[in-house]
């Protein structure tokens, strides 16, 4: 049984709140929720499994008629984001051209959030829900036997949704440590390269799935909020295997927040040092989970870059949010982080509900005074399944579900919709774009970029990537 798992061309992006060049200039990773996914197919007896991650192969959706006939799958599994929802139908759409009998399912935090409205596109067959390793190799066991699909937990059908199955509530995989390593030998690491870090072959890793946080403006809750972790000695194993095995020269941590478990933190770091593997490695944190002790630590065992929510820098709206962060201890880790000799990347947002002009230059003075290397800011958008979405629904800002409307018809004429009362549109993304030109133009920025650039390689690729910055948001 030929299984074909696609990642797909990003041709249809809809873009909610970033600069374009900020979206297509971040590089390419390897994408991990598939790579899961392709160890457990690799599983069952007698599959033959292929990944395509169209975008890092230079796969256009033109491509992919010939790519499907060529291999000849019998099931085709299909990632899906709501913000990529539309080129994933036209995967389908290709995939039932090719083979109207080959088995369409699609996974990922799309269907999860909207199971019956994908389940309503044509060429879709099966929806898998949450985390999706246990689920589909269960699939792929009862399909290959020829028994119903209807039965396995977070598995649904057309026939189950029309025999009145409802979509149950989401079983996630607790023991993190059973799971099996990502697939990482169906990709060539090569290809994939991040903006920030110098050495090419990156790769993706999770040491932990959920976050306790409440924050309103979260895109994950629908995956997951409990927090569970994997062992300090897996995660380590992983990272071996990667560096000493598939030569890998930095990881990306994809957790939602590495750093929840100081503990564990600190364990992860002492057996790097203990086995003197030398590896780049980048996480996410939250500013309140840090501590001198754990900073330091992590720069010793090879850590150079942290990624910091921080939002806003208006205390009333980082109660609104539920960050609730204090924003001058805030600041004192940003310092300690620099001293440590590790990079930072914060990440803001700017239109936020009831925000005003004093409080977006409020955030503003807070990112140009902050000792950080990169900003990554965005205009705030509502995002389907979140806290703050619901909240804009029920007080009526919004006069429908436009998010559920666009999962039942994908319209590559979709724009996603803002929230706040006090600018429009144009002068919303008139902000965003003067905030990224008043953070990356500053000479002292410039200059102590130049200074730590290591290669000429790097340095060409960066002046390349500012200058396409520059240009654009002038």
């Amino acid at each position: 049984m030929r299984i074909l798992l696609i990642n797909p061309p990003s041709e249809y992006l809809i873009r909610a709140s970033l600069p374009p060049v900020v979206e297509d200039s971040t590089g390419f990773y390897p994408p991990l929720g598939l790579l899961y996914v392709a160890a457990y197919a690799e599983r069952v007896e007698g599959c033959d499994v292929q990944l395509l991650d169209c975008d890092a192969q230079g796969i256009r959706h033109n491509d992919l008629f010939e790519k499907i006939k060529t291999f000849r799958p019998d099931v085709i599994g299909i990632q899906a984001l709501t913000f990529t929802l539309i080129d994933a139908v036209e995967v389908a759409r290709t995939a039932k051209k090719v083979s109207t009998h080959a088995l369409v399912v699609m996974g990922g935090p799309h269907p999860t959030l909207y199971p019956e409205e994908t389940l309503g596109i044509p060429e879709v067959d099966v929806v898998v829900r949450g985390e999706g390793e246990y689920a589909f190799e269960a699939l792929l066991r009862a399909f290959q036997s020829g028994r119903s699909l209807d039965l396995i937990p977070g598995v649904l059908t057309k026939a189950g949704i029309r025999g009145g199955a409802c979509p149950e509530k989401l079983n996630y995989i607790n023991d993190l440590d059973e799971l099996k390593m990502p697939a990482r030998h169906l990709l060539d690491l090569s290809r994939y390269s991040s903006s920030l870090a110098s050495p090419k072959r990156i790769t993706t890793m999770m040491s932990s799935r959920g976050c306790p946080g409440r924050c309103v403006f979260c895109d994950r809750p629908q995956m997951g909020k409990i927090f569970r972790k994997r062992s300090a000695e897996s995660v380590v194993t992983e990272m071996t295997h990667c560096v000493r095995d598939l030569c890998v020269k930095e990881i990306i941590f994809y957790d939602d927040t590495f750093t929840i478990d100081k503990e564990r933190v600190i364990e992860i770091c002492d057996r790097i040092i203990g086995g003197c593997l030398q590896v780049l490695w980048d996480i996410r944190a939250r500013v309140d989970t840090m501590t001198p002790q754990m900073i330091l630590k992590l720069r010793q065992a090879g850590c150079v870059r942290i990624h910091y929510g921080v939002e806003t820098g208006s205390p009333r709206l980082q109660k609104l949010i539920r960050k609730n962060l204090d924003l001058e201890k805030m600041r004192e880790v940003f310092t300690l982080t620099r001293k440590a000799g590790i990079e930072t990347l914060g990440y803001f947002m700017i239109g936020l509900p009831t925000e005003t002009k004093t409080e977006v230059e409020e955030t503003m003075n807070l990112i140009l005074s902050l000792p950080m290397d990169y900003a990554h800011i965005a205009t705030f958008t509502p995002y389907p399944g979140t806290a703050v979405y619901r909240e804009a629904l029920e007080s009526g800002f919004y006069d429908r579900d436009y998010w559920r409307e666009f999962s039942r018809e994908p319209d590559p004429r979709f724009t996603p919709r803002y929230w706040n009362e006090h600018f429009t549109d144009a002068q919303l993304l008139g902000l965003l774009k003067d905030a990224y030109y008043r953070y990356y133009s500053r000479p002292g920025y410039i200059l102590q970029r130049l200074l730590k650039v290591r290669s000429p390689g790097e340095f060409f690729r960066k002046a390349a990537l500012g200058a396409k910055l520059l240009r654009e948001v002038l």
